[in-house]
């Protein structure tokens, strides 16, 4: 009979064997002896990973800034950042970080040290909670502390270090309530516990959560398993633990509370939790792993954390990382340790939520229970990041292991002294092997690190910070986790050198208000397009109160995912900006060693650093921003992408302030628009959802009003008809189940309603990377419509690809009919006519496996307009719907209708052609201007319509393509009789060319396809004419002599007599020994079209003086538009060039619809009345008298009524009093929170007014942490005798 391991008769716990590896007597009730240990452990661990060099932690400035930081923290108001806003965070676990500065130890040295030091508090609390059960720190406690702090949890979620602490404190949690809740001084552990809340702050709300709700099945242990408390013990202790824990915590929570508007901004932008639950499986989480960012590399392939490949790809790794989680559960099945309860029950409880929604598309009930609880209580979206819960988990298998570990020894050691060893040496062994990572210099991603910030960048920052005054500093361009060629600082560097003049940098996490962070988004978005232009850039880098635009070449623009240092000419180049440093030498850091491209050697003369100056700055306190003149402001409906929109139309000069009508009410639309100011209406403000992936934001395509995807999206006003929406003339909404590849983001340019747009340029893709049967597109539409076909186009792919071969079409009747599509072309699905609300396409299969994304060029319904048009705000309508006298106002204020062509940052334009929706309070005559422009994306069909209509003669020609969308290769080349000229593509048959002229008898048809070093001979071609279809070889005239020039190849096709109107093309042949493979292209330099001896087909010439009705309608009516002389070739030679109407239009009131055609014109303006100039007036003086965190005290002297702002994005705390007197609460102007001030010279106070409630929570803060000291301390006061050790006194 096998013995049984002798057990604590008060816990059931195992008692360490007598004999073995146990720790000599004299050291098992304390725990410096392991703590000895496991630091030697943990700094070898974190050493082995070159000590001198920096990783990327939560923030740079923790580590090279620390005490600037903490200043910092003890303010609400954080006007150090952005354009201001509260800062929210509290991170009292970081404070350490700056003691081991101040000591004199680098920021990579004290980085490393400190992970060791939090990897040492986390197996410690392990030591101490299981010395709780066993009575001394023997060998399981050890154990189950290095199991604790060497595991894969550990190795994938050590960094960042700030939220992995409320791992680290966790099992100290429970040993502050087990021995607490029994304890005769009981308010010591509740001291203990407080100061645990206190070290937490709020950096991880989600994380402290976990750690503290494994009270509950601790205190369900105690009171029905262990039975050494009462219900009421735990209530009675727990209210002092709460009571203290809301002193220390004061300040956390106020922080938490006052700036909850912030942190609700980052919430919307971060990940769903189906897609942190993709890879937390059952398996993965049981083995301690499941971090979704472990499993995926970052935009240039390398791995975030090396660690992962270990445990991911290597069978070692994975086999071992089993061994834990499996002798845990053995032992919670076979042992009688009464505490295997807690611990097993720890372990399911994390377990559970860790899994989460697993697997998004069919999770378990508990994990159906979360995505409820997430959609019915939006605040629950926090701990949506369930491997968070890892701590529960950790904590149970390492307790199990540590017990059979020892029952496992207690059972050999009659076997021999060399048994007894036995278990202990594989468990380290094991312990060594699932930690990996830690010790093979794999624990950091070493691509990322680096020893020190480059010399170039700290002269860089000493000269920004070291100007007079206060102005900010715009840094371009924008990143969240900004990937530097000589390193990853993490955030950035800028927060830590910049202390006088605070940064502003686009973010995914906004560090300004929600307002101000639009306007910086709005300017990155232009600049990433290329579209940024003259004028536009001042206005807003004024708004924002900067008066330096820094360059910085070095990012590495790829991992960082942000345009190339050459994409940033469009900034240098810009006339209001002059150069005024640059530092660092030409090409230092600016281009990878390995790019050789053109690009890369032009930015190589670029030197990692240039600064330029605003033309016109100040450069002191009396920046506009601080005070101007109160004139009548300019009002935008739209968001920040309006601005540059302004400016182009030349209506934003910056003399105006700006404010939008999203914040007005109608009584201050009506003043505003009788004093003059003109009303802005643009298509910015898009209702769209805006998610952040990996470190990038992406943005969902625009969404019908009311339209949600699978979460809300966002709205800066929050007022019905202040979004731009897609709208449908026949439905409601046009949605998809998904669209494109989901793992990337968003892909507005593969939208649902490309589907159902009649270009078949455009398409709706689905699928990618993942298999795309049953995934679907949806119609809803506005009317029950009755229907009895469908057209289906499916998506081809030019490398013939995986495509669409089987749908079903669903109605709302709940019938469907299966469909087996027709090859590539267009399946026309014919069924008995039905009356339905929607109609759903569901892909039901493809032609074979594959990654690429699938799905449709076009979906027809005959007799229904499912086009997308993009219908502006209409808040100021809607409001004078309802209101005579604004009304009234509307017909006769200044009008603006801006209209702007999103090309995006994607594989092809978002939009290729505006299609807009406005609506009027009144009638209106309005001017249309604007700018067009011929590119790559403007079709051939496209090019042709447009210049056909500058001319007369009915001739037009275009290709099915055109190589390389050159416009020298365009069609019409065929046909303008110069053989100098040619229709040219890619050397492959299939494509066409189109010929159409005024009816007329056609006898022969001459094609020439020239014979040069740049082509590749066409030698075969189908003719289609007058409903026939003729082969022609094009063959060398044999008379031809090649010394005396190129001997062309030509094809005669001799036709009966017969008027047509259209001839087609189409290359059925090229020569494939012309050496197609060295980019030759094919070319058609002639397709002669006449009868007889007559006069051929030819296009005339296009008269730029003449106006074109080709490429614009306004309701559906031609509207013709006009280019100066000599700017169509500035057109066809890629320039954007600027148009007018032909007309003015009249406009009644209602809705109106503009169209375009596609991908020519880019932006669009009507204009009805005329904008006065504003009146000339002195600018107010301002002398700051004093400026604080959160207080501004101004002393502002002006001739006429003047404008006040905090200089800080628009927050309704703010306050104002004037002379003593209270201004009430601040609007918005140009982003800012603002007050109007009468004439005269005045003082004025601008306070934060939350702030003195965050001072208070700071005071209670530190009362609370003075309590608990004097709790904590009060036996050392007393100076009692020292008396033996027991089971209820805190540890040591």
């Amino acid at each position: 009979m096998t013995p049984r391991a002798a057990t604590d008769r008060r816990s059931g716990a195992p008692t360490p064997p007598s004999t073995g590896w146990a720790l000599p007597a004299v050291t098992r009730e304390r725990l410096w002896p392991a703590g000895v240990l496991f630091s030697v452990l943990a700094l070898v661990a974190t050493f082995t990973n070159d000590p001198t060099r920096y990783v990327g932690d939560n923030r740079f400035e923790q580590y090279w800034g620390p005490l600037g930081r903490l200043l910092r923290e003890t303010s609400l108001w954080d006007g150090t950042r952005g354009v201001g806003r509260v800062g929210e965070e509290w991170w009292p676990a970081s404070y350490p970080i700056a003691v081991l500065r101040a000591l004199g130890l680098s920021a990579p040295l004290s980085e490393h040290v400190w992970h060791a030091v939090v990897l040492v508090v986390a197996g410690l609390g392990m030591v101490a909670l299981l010395r709780v059960f066993l009575g001394s720190v023997g060998p399981a406690p050890v154990l189950a502390g290095l199991l604790y702090m060497f595991n894969p949890f550990t190795a994938t979620f050590l960094l960042p270090s700030v939220l992995f602490w409320n791992y680290a404190i966790a099992p100290w949690v429970l040993v502050m309530f087990l021995r607490g809740v029994d304890s005769p001084r009981p308010w010591r552990w509740a001291a203990g516990f407080a100061l645990l809340v206190f070290s937490a702050g709020n950096a991880d709300a989600p994380g402290t959560f976990f750690a503290v709700l494994w009270l509950v099945p601790a205190a369900v242990w105690v009171v029905v398993v262990d039975r050494r408390a009462t219900w009421r013990q735990v209530g009675a202790w727990l209210g002092k633990a709460a009571l203290l824990s809301l002193l220390t915590g004061a300040a956390a929570i106020a922080k938490t509370m006052l700036g909850s508007d912030p942190l609700a901004q980052r919430l919307q932008f971060t990940e769903l939790p189906e897609r942190v639950n993709e890879t937390s499986s059952w398996a993965e989480s049981w083995r301690g792993l499941g971090f979704w960012l472990s499993y995926f590399s970052d935009a240039s392939g390398a791995e975030r954390l090396p660690g992962g490949t270990y445990y991911y790809e290597t069978a070692l790794g994975v086999l071992v990382t089993f061994v834990a989680p499996i002798t845990a559960a053995v032992v919670l099945w076979k042992s009688r340790w009464r505490a295997r309860a807690l611990f097993g029950g720890l372990a399911l409880l994390s377990l559970v939520w860790m899994v989460g929604s697993y697997p998004p598309d069919d999770p378990a009930p508990s994990g159906w229970l979360l995505l409820r609880g997430y959609d019915a209580v939006p605040a629950l979206a926090s701990l949506r990041n369930t491997y968070k819960a890892g701590s529960g988990l950790l904590m149970g298998v390492a307790a199990l292991v540590a017990a059979g570990v020892a029952i496992a020894t207690s059972r050999l050691e009659r076997r021999g002294p060399g048994w007894r060893a036995l278990p202990g040496a594989v468990a380290v062994l094991v312990v060594l092997a699932v930690s990996l990572p830690f010790w093979n210099g794999g624990l950091y991603p070493d691509r990322t690190t680096f020893s020190e910030v480059p010399g170039y960048w700290e002269e860089a920052l000493e000269y920004l910070d070291g100007r007079p005054g206060n102005e900010r500093v715009l840094v371009l361009p924008g990143s969240t986790k900004s990937a530097y060629r000589w390193g990853e600082p993490g955030d950035d560097i800028f927060d830590t050198y910049l202390r006088r003049h605070p940064n502003v940098v686009a973010n995914a996490f906004p560090l300004s208000g929600p307002q101000a962070a639009n306007l910086v988004d709005a300017l990155e978005a232009r600049i990433a397009e290329g579209t940024l232009g003259p004028g536009e850039l001042a206005p807003m880098v004024r708004a924002l109160g900067a008066d330096r635009v820094v360059l910085r070449n070095d990012l590495d623009w790829d991992a960082s995912q942000v345009v190339r240092p050459a994409d940033l000419d469009i900034v240098r180049q810009d006339g209001d900006l002059r150069l005024d440093r640059t530092f660092g030498d030409p090409g230092e850091s600016v281009a990878d060693p390995g790019d050789t491209s053109f690009i890369a050697n032009g930015e190589r003369n670029l030197p990692p650093v240039e600064i330029y100056a605003l033309e016109g700055s100040p450069g002191d306190d009396t920046s506009s921003v601080l005070a101007r003149a109160d004139q009548p402001p300019l009002i935008l409906s739209g968001d920040g992408g309006a601005w540059p929109l302004a400016a182009q139309a030349g209506i934003l000069d910056g003399e105006r302030p700006v404010v939008y009508s999203g914040d007005l009410d109608p009584g201050e639309l009506v003043a505003a628009l009788d004093s003059g100011s003109p009303l802005v209406v643009t298509d910015t403000n898009r209702r769209r959802l805006t998610r952040i992936r990996g470190a990038v934001p992406t943005q969902s395509h625009t969404l019908s009003e009311g339209q949600d995807l699978d979460q809300p999206t966002q709205d800066l006003f929050g007022i019905e008809g202040s979004q731009s929406v897609a709208e449908f003339r026949d439905a409601t909404a046009i949605e998809a189940s998904s669209s494109g590849t989901r793992i990337i983001g968003f892909q507005p340019w593969l939208r649902p309603a490309n589907a159902f747009d009649g270009n078949y340029a455009t398409s709706w893709l689905t699928g990618g990377l993942e298999d795309p049967v049953g995934a679907f597109i949806r119609v809803d539409f506005r009317e029950p419509e009755t229907i009895d076909r469908v057209s289906l186009l499916p998506f081809r792919p030019a490398d013939a690809g995986r495509r669409v071969t089987d749908v079903s079409l669903h109605f709302s009747t709940g019938e469907a009919i299966d469909v087996e599509l027709e090859g590539d072309g267009t399946t026309e699905v014919r069924f008995p006519a039905r009356t339905t609300d929607h109609l759903e396409v569901r892909i039901e299969d493809v032609s074979r496996a594959g990654t690429a994304a699938v799905g449709f060029r076009g979906i027809a319904i005959p007799g229904i307009d499912l086009g997308e048009v993009i219908a502006t705000p209409d808040d100021v309508v809607r409001a004078a719907d309802s209101d005579p006298v604004l009304r009234a106002a509307l017909s006769t204020a200044p009008l603006r209708f801006l209209f702007d062509r999103i090309e995006g940052t994607g594989a092809q334009d978002e939009e290729l052609v505006l299609r807009r929706s406005l609506r009027l309070a009144a009638p209106r005559t309005a001017s249309v201007t604007g700018h067009l422009k011929l590119d790559i994306t403007t079709t051939d069909l496209g090019l042709d319509r447009f210049l056909s209509g500058f001319r007369d003669d009915g001739v037009s020609a275009y290709g099915s393509t055109r190589a390389r969308g050159a416009m020298e290769n365009r069609g019409l080349q065929a046909i303008d009789g110069d053989p100098a000229t040619a229709w040219a593509i890619p050397p492959r048959p299939g494509q066409e060319l189109t010929v159409r002229f005024p009816s007329q008898p056609v006898t022969t048809i001459r094609v020439t396809s020239p014979v040069d070093a740049e082509s590749t001979p066409v030698d075969q071609v189908e003719v289609v004419v007058g409903g026939r279809e003729e082969v022609l070889e094009l063959a060398t005239d044999p008379d031809c002599e090649e010394d005396q020039g190129a001997c062309d190849r030509t094809g005669t096709l001799e036709l009966p007599a017969a008027n047509v109107d259209k001839v087609v093309v189409r290359v059925t042949g090229v020569d494939s020994t012309a050496g197609t493979t060295a980019g030759r292209l094919a070319r058609i330099s002639e397709v002669a079209i006449a009868d007889g001896d007559g006069p051929p087909v030819r296009a005339g010439a296009t008269d730029a003086g003449d106006c074109t009705d080709t490429s614009m309608t306004v309701d559906g009516r031609p509207l013709g538009i006009r280019v100066a002389e000599g700017d169509l070739d500035r057109a066809l030679a890629g320039e954007r060039v600027a148009f007018t109407g032909c007309e003015d239009l009249t406009l009644a009131a209602g809705r109106h619809t503009v169209g375009t055609a596609d991908a020519i014109i880019d932006d669009l303006a009507l204009s009805s009345g005329t904008v006065d100039d504003v009146t000339a007036t002195l600018a107010p003086t301002v002398e700051v008298l004093e400026r604080g965190a959160g207080h501004l005290r101004l002393r502002v002297e002006s001739e006429g009524d003047a404008l006040v702002s905090t200089g800080q994005s628009f927050d309704e705390g703010w306050r104002a009093s004037i002379d003593g007197t209270d201004l009430g609460p601040p609007r918005p102007v140009d982003t800012l929170a603002t007050w109007s001030v009468p004439a005269g010279t005045h003082v004025v106070d601008l306070t934060y007014a939350p702030e003195r409630t965050f001072r208070g929570a700071l005071v209670a803060t530190i009362a609370g942490l003075a309590l608990c000291a004097a709790i904590l301390l009060r036996p050392v006061l007393r100076a009692r005798p020292p008396r033996p050790a027991t089971d209820s006194d805190p540890p040591t």
